[in-house]
């Protein structure tokens, strides 16, 4: 019997103990590495959005107070501009399914059945409760512990997934695409029974997603 490896890795010695993602396993590594890449991009987008509305809301504070408007009128702006920035940062995923945050760690947020990159309005719809004022708090507390696993609250009413570009076509990501469990070469079309790249014969859940697909079926592109 093959020795089994992680399907992102391919390092077998790290499999004694392996986690699921998206319902794969995968090994420690992998696993807690792809969520500290979705925290940390998290986290790179929020640092952004503050600094930003800082930046907005400091020359408002000084015109205010110049010209003697008061704290009411000085207030309801700065409310203003938090609540618009809050509307932005909802949209922020809506760059091909990236932010600048998940653009620089290499993570991207799809539809999680065709695996198309996602756009504003997706976003929106994943991102909404964080920003809720008071609650998001709330909402970014169990988004950092769901994110271990994969899918998080706003995935979940977006019909969305998170992928981690590097490894987007394996089991883990694309599970239901025939790419080679060993080198992620794409098997569409293949009639040989054999991945001609690197020679491990076909699995059967692989043969499955052949015939299902067809012999010469139309190739879709790897996510930019």
């Amino acid at each position: 019997m093959a020795e089994k490896t992680c399907p992102l890795c391919r390092n077998a010695k790290r499999m004694n103990k392996p986690k699921l993602l998206y319902g794969a396993e995968v090994c420690r590594k992998c696993y807690y590495g792809f969520a500290n890449r979705r925290q940390a991009a998290w986290v790179i987008d929020a640092i952004c959005f503050a600094i930003i509305t800082q930046l907005l809301a400091l020359p408002v504070d000084h015109v205010c107070a110049a010209l003697g408007l008061g704290f009411a009128v000085a207030f309801s702006l700065g409310l203003l501009i938090g609540i618009t920035m809050a509307l932005v940062f909802a949209v922020k995923d809506g760059f091909a399914g990236h932010s600048l945050g998940k653009k620089l760690f290499g993570v991207q947020v799809v539809d999680r059945t065709t695996l198309d990159p996602i756009g504003f309005t997706r976003s929106f719809k994943r991102n909404w409760p964080l920003a809720i004022p008071y609650l998001s708090l709330i909402f970014v507390l169990i988004a950092v512990f769901q994110m271990v696993k994969g899918p998080r609250i706003g995935d979940g009413m977006a019909k969305t997934k998170v992928i981690w570009k590097k490894h987007r076509r394996t089991k883990v990501f694309s599970p239901d695409e025939p790419y080679c469990e060993q080198c992620s070469y794409d098997l569409r079309g293949n009639v040989s029974g054999i991945c001609p790249e690197c020679g491990q014969p076909i699995s059967e859940t692989n043969q499955r997603l052949i015939n299902a697909i067809g012999v010469t079926p139309p190739v879709r592109p790897v996510v930019a």
